[in-house]
């Protein structure tokens, strides 16, 4: 089809939904314009970004009319970092606009289904640090290491001094352990420079039981981690295990065969329904602990299983379901 629109035109677009990364999606002669950090009900003047047979991109350069569920994202470095993509959406409209995403899936891929049958999504009590996992990289920065994320679409990296959706342990251990790699002199790494020790690392809570386990995702072999270890569980007494991995290329995966416990206990424990979970550091879990019960026992009760009938998990992880 030969589009109307070319690169970097710019346009007033309505933005009629959501899509499922979180950006707005107006139309242009037909043509779906997905724009970051626009909101359904909003008018935009876009600049296109990408063009494609089907669909384009672009970014705002000015809200001619904003929707009134616009908020403040809780986030500082929302608009730089790369980890969340909704914050400045009122979350009670966020919930609805689920329900139309699984809508239009549906519309687009079933000829005929009944639309009740669509439940409105059940959302958390209090959405804000929820997290019970972050994996994050290390970077030195002005001679202080610093945790972080990447900003979208780049390895950029942003500095952050908290995180409003992880679990506010997670937070202060992080915190912690870079103000004692300062003092113990154990550099993050620099992939520019290739200096540098601890790429990143991964702390996990249990959120029932309140274990915690530490992994630090290191550039080579080093043995030099002793005195942060002893501190850093001197300070935090609920962590229950520590692992280091050697990995100098995290593009793949964290987690290599080169792996070692370093302190504690192999697995920390988590409790969901009655029952206990054992989680390695690369085990799978649902990262929003109390949302995971409400889904498994939502699961159970609309499956209505009788106790003549066998159920398959066939993509079971841990088991949780």
């Amino acid at each position: 089809m030969q589009q109307k629109i070319r690169l970097n035109d710019i346009l007033e677009i309505d933005v009629k939904r959501m899509g499922i990364n979180g950006e707005g999606i107006g139309y242009y002669e037909r043509l779906a314009i997905f724009i970051d950090n626009a909101l359904p009900g909003e008018k935009v003047l876009a600049q296109i970004t990408e063009v494609f047979p089907n669909r384009a991109t672009a970014k705002v350069l000015q809200t001619l009319e904003k929707s009134p569920n616009r908020v403040k994202p809780l986030c500082p470095v929302y608009d730089a970092c790369g980890g969340c993509q909704v914050q400045h959406f009122d979350y009670n409209a966020m919930l609805n606009q689920k329900k139309d995403i699984i809508k239009k899936a549906l519309d687009r891929y079933v000829k005929r289904y009944d639309a009740h049958i669509i439940s409105d999504t059940i959302g958390m009590d209090n959405p804000k640090n929820y997290r019970n996992k972050a994996s994050l990289p290390l970077r030195l920065i002005d001679n202080k290491n610093r945790f972080g994320m990447f900003a979208r679409n780049s390895n950029a990296f942003v500095p952050i001094n908290t995180c409003g959706v992880q679990h506010t342990k997670i937070n202060d251990i992080f915190t912690t352990m870079t103000s004692l790699m300062d003092r113990y002199h154990i550099d993050a790494y620099d992939p520019v420079l290739q200096t540098g020790i601890i790429s990143h690392a991964i702390v996990r809570i249990t959120e029932n039981l309140n274990e915690v386990q530490v992994t630090f995702i290191l550039s080579k072999a080093f043995d030099g981690l002793d005195n942060l270890v002893h501190e850093l569980v001197k300070l935090h007494p609920e962590i229950m295990s520590i692992y280091k991995v050697i990995n100098p290329d995290v593009r793949q995966s964290y987690f290599t065969e080169d792996i070692h416990l370093i302190y504690g206990k192999e697995m920390i424990e988590e409790q969901l329904g009655g029952h206990t979970f054992s989680l390695s550091p690369d085990a799978f879990f649902q990262l929003n602990t109390s949302q995971a019960d409400k889904f498994y026992n939502e699961m159970k009760r609309l499956a209505q299983i009788k106790p003549t009938e066998i159920v398959v998990d066939a993509y079971a992880g841990i088991a949780p379901i």
